[in-house]
Order: structure tokens, then sequence, then C-alpha cells
């Protein structure tokens, strides 16, 4: 065996024959992904950021980064720290880009179910310069989460894998909560899928290192065994072991307290500068992506639909296998619309380029065979199952009118257009999303937006007020003489007999009205809601209800009742 030390490895992937290790069948990060351009090798202990953070246990991997669970040694608590490959890509440098936008623009309750960056840095080794990103820590995602549930443990064969319906309900509203936050703010995640939604965890700061620490051992298959080159020399560019993913599962709640946040905005991009391909998971694109490459926020409400059926029955609704060439994705990803939603319109069907392999000139279906019918070969035909009818084949844990409801939902959300997919907030005030049981007895929860909604012409805090005093009127009516006369800033707005400057900022009191904003809700429990609603939102202080009187408020009451 040579002495030299081996040379430089090559900043692109490599070949089978030039590989430089000896197989890892552990299930981690790819060992040849160690090299110039590539991963950071990381090793437990390991500290980065002049000493700042200390590493304790690895949480995750993927395509562009490793994840860890690192000691704050300056401020007394543990965060995750993202490490990035070296080599700038697009997805790497849109990430930190979109990341420091939301921490701009996000107040903290807006923000709440989007993971928080918490400062960054860099750090330099032996494979380049890592952007290194620092998060409070999460849980495991919601694609790995509910096999850590009690009751699929231990799993037996036939078992069905899937989370309780309302465990899934408030997973799907809270993500779709930390999307609305998203698209509020000019961005799309492009990424949306269970793997990208984690559960928060409890408070983990009080806890001693050594309960965190990832034990140094292959036995105990935390780590793997040790990394060798198949020359037989020490290399510089990989560690010396690979970590196994140990996320913090235990503590997460999947309980009626449950927290979900979105992750990794390696596949956002701002709304006004949209990317030509984005990553979004091969069964969750929508029609207008796969047939015209179009690209907009309406891809997460697509995905978003996706992920109902998903996570309700256990089972993807689009399953689109990866293959050699691209065409036969996107075909039998197109059968699949077909099949479960019903025949494309004729501006998506005219953009398919491969129909004829499977349907005649007057679009009657006569082959599912990916990639047509060879000469001298039989066509192909496999039973049509619409979304409804797979729905109800995976039997799920629902009574037959919320099963309805859910299907209606998913049918509204994926539509072949995109103008005629619902809103977030429609989405959200949907029959089935506004309400869920709790153990305290049929309370109905109206998820909706804020019942003030001020806009203004470019940033101006003025034209912002302005907007928001003009809705006030409309719903209250004109501040009184009292307030007009002791108000330091009343003349910028009204005029003297009460009436606003800018008149044109006053919504219709028709249109905009307690009865109009509210739509989750109905009938009497919505009369209560609005009493309850008007005990509060009243232009004098001394007259709003203070929250002892409230708590004996009708519509708490009858939900809540007291002790």
């Amino acid at each position: 065996m040579s002495t030299s030390p081996p040379p430089t490895p090559p900043s692109r992937a490599p070949g089978d024959q030039e590989r430089r290790f000896k197989d890892i069948t552990s299930p981690c990060e790819w060992i040849e992904d160690y090299r110039p351009g590539g991963f950071h090798p990381v090793h437990l202990g390991d500290l980065f950021n002049d000493g700042q953070f200390k590493v304790i246990r690895k949480l995750g991997e993927g395509a562009y980064s490793t994840v860890w669970l690192a000691h704050d040694l300056r401020n007394s608590r543990y965060v995750a720290l993202k490490i990035l490959i070296s080599e700038t890509t697009e997805e790497t440098s849109h990430e930190l880009h979109v990341l420091h936008h939301l921490a701009k623009v996000g107040s903290q309750d807006r923000i709440g179910h989007v993971t928080q960056l918490l400062t960054d840095f860099e750090h330099k080794g032996p494979n380049g310069i890592h952007k290194c990103l620092v998060f409070e820590p999460m849980g495991p995602s919601v694609n790995s989460m509910v096999y850590e549930l009690p009751q699929f443990k231990p799993r037996k064969y036939g078992m069905k894998i899937r989370y309780p319906p309302q465990i899934a309900k408030r997973i799907l509203l809270q993500s779709l909560q930390g999307l609305e936050f998203l698209h509020e703010n000019g961005v799309a995640h492009g990424d949306f899928q269970p793997g990208n939604i984690l559960f928060s965890v409890q408070s983990i700061d009080s806890l001693d290192e050594a309960s965190l620490r990832q034990e140094e051992n292959v036995q105990a298959k935390s780590i793997s065994p040790p990394v060798e080159r198949l020359d037989g020399k020490q290399d510089k560019w990989a560690p010396r072991y690979l970590c196994l993913a140990q996320p913090l599962a235990p503590y997460a709640s999947v309980s009626e307290n449950l927290r979900v946040k979105l992750s990794d905005m390696g596949g956002a991009y701002f709304l006004n500068d949209p990317p030509k391909k984005p990553i979004t998971p091969l069964g969750l694109r929508a029609p207008e992506l796969v047939l015209m490459g179009e690209v907009d926020k309406s891809l997460d409400i697509w995905s978003f639909g996706c992920l109902v059926f998903e996570l309700v029955t256990g089972q993807p609704l689009f399953c689109v296998p990866a293959y050699n060439h691209r065409t036969e994705e996107d075909d039998n990803h197109i059968l699949e619309l077909q099949a479960k939603l019903g025949p494309l319109p004729d501006e998506l069907y005219s953009r398919w380029e491969t129909s004829s392999r499977y349907y005649t000139k007057d679009r009657k279906l006569y082959n599912c065979q990916l990639g047509g019918v060879g000469e001298g070969e039989e066509p192909l035909m496999l039973e049509q199952t619409s979304m409804e009818e797979a729905f109800d084949l995976t039997n799920p844990d629902l009574t037959d009118e919320e099963a309805e409801k859910v299907k209606r939902l998913v049918r509204r959300i994926l539509q072949y257009d995109p103008s005629k997919r619902p809103m977030i907030k429609d989405i959200l005030c949907d029959p089935w999303p506004a309400s869920y049981d709790t153990p305290m007895g049929g309370v109905r929860l109206c998820w909706s937006y804020s019942l003030f909604n001020p806009t203004a012409p470019g940033n101006a805090d003025e034209c912002d007020d302005h907007s928001h005093l003009g809705q006030i009127s409309a719903l209250i009516g004109p501040p009184p003489q009292s307030l007009l006369s002791s108000g330091q800033r009343t003349s910028m707005f009204y005029k003297l007999d009460g009436e606003l400057k800018n008149p044109g900022l006053v919504p219709t009191p028709g249109d905009f009205s307690f009865e109009n904003t509210i739509g989750c809700l109905g009938g009497e429990e919505k009369l209560r809601f609005i009493r309850f609603i008007k005990r509060m939102v009243r232009r004098s202080p001394e007259e709003r209800s203070i929250a002892r009187e409230l708590l004996d408020d009708p519509w708490l009451y009858e939900d809540f009742p007291q002790d």
C-alpha cells in the first residue's frame, strides 16, 4: 500500500469506477458525497462558530444538508444546526434568502407554523465553505412520526399505518396556516410534503446534555462501522464514521396539544421570481406543472389537496415512481390524474405530446402500458378507480358524513384550472377543517383570518392606518365627538363631522359586517359568537367587557362549562 496521500477527489459525483470507499449499508447519507463541494465531515462533539455550538446528536440528512442537535454553549439552550453542502446551488442560496425575508416580515404570532431561523454563519472545512443555519430543535416529520404512535408498536402485518382523523386534521390545519403565512408574505414553499412538516418538541433546554447525546457505538446502531477507503489510505474529506439519524421523537407530542411547523425552505421561491423547475415531489405535482411548466403558489394548494387524502387514508393519492425517462414519469402521472379526477380539459390535454400512446383520437383510453404498445403486443388495460372510490377502499376511520366532507374538500381543491382552486382562507372555512371535536365536547373552532385586514398602497403607515380606521367605521360606525376632540392624530384622518378624509377606504357596510366576515359558523352558534365579539369590539375602552365577564358569555359557557 502506498503511503502517499490520496489525490483530491473531484467535486462532481463519482462514477462506478471512481468510488473511493467501501460500501456502507447503514441508513445514512451516501459516503461518496463527502467531497469538495459536498457535505462537511462531522463527528459527535465537534464545535462550530468559534466554540459556540457543540454537536451532540444527528437529527437527519437530505440531498443538500445534514442536520444536527447542538448545544448552544453561549446561550444555554439546544438548537438544530443545518450544515449545507459547500457548493452553491439555487436551492441553498434561495433557502437563506427566503429565511432572512421571513424573519424580517414575520411577527411571533404569525410565523408560528413555520420553523424560524435563529442565526446563521459560515464554516470552513476540507470540502469548502459551508453555510450553517441555526433553528429551534424540532421533532420527527409527519412522514415518520406516525410509526412512533403506540398503537403501531409492535408493528404487525396488515396494519393500516395512519394518523387518527382528529390528529390528521390538526396537522393539516396547522400546516395550512403555515402556508398562509408564506403566501401572504410573497413566498411559495415549493416542496410541501409530509417530510417537510415537523412536530414541535417540548422544551428540552433544562435536560442534561448526556441524556440527549448520541452514543458513538456501532453495536448500538447509532453510528456506522468505520469509513474505509478502497485503497486503505486516510481520507480527510470524509468523517471517520457516519451517524444514524436519531430524531427527537420521545420529546414530541402527538396529543390534543400537538404543534407542527413547515420546514426546509430549500425548494421555496418568491412568487414574483418562480423557478423554471421546482423540486415538488413527483406525485404532488399539479397538472399545469407537469404539462405546461407553470409555477405559482397554487402548486402548494394542489399539494395540500393531495396531502388531505394521504393523511386521512394513510395512502398517497397519486403514486408516481421514478423512471429513467421523465416522459414515462409524466405519462404515468397523467394517466393517474385522469383515472382519479376525470378527463383533462382540452387545453391541458393538447399539451400532452405522448397522449396517442394511451388514447385514441376521440380520447378513449385503450392502453395503460407506459411507453405505448410494442409491435406484436396487446394493449394493457387497468381498472380505473376514481378518487372517491380509492378513498373508500382504504376504509378511513371516519363516519360516513365525515368521509363525504373530506372527499368533497379534496375534489374542491384538486381543480385542473388553477384559478378555480380555493384560496387558503376558503379552505380554512370549509365544513371539514372548520370544526372538530375535542374532549371538552364538540366545540367548533373558526380557523379564519384577521377581522381587520388593512391594506396600504406602497408601504405608507398613514395609508395603512387610514384603511384600518375605514374598516372599523364600516363595522361599528363613526367615532363619537368625544374621541374626535381628544385624539392627538384625529385631524390626520377625520373631518370635523367624523367622516374619514379618504372615504374611498371605507368598505360598504353591507359588504363588511360581522355576519359576512364570519363565514365558518352558522345558525344560532354564529349569532352567539357575534354577540360575544361585539362585547369587545367597541369604540370606548370603558364599554369593553373585561376577561372575567367574558368567561360567563354563553358562547364560551355552553362549550366550556365552568366548575
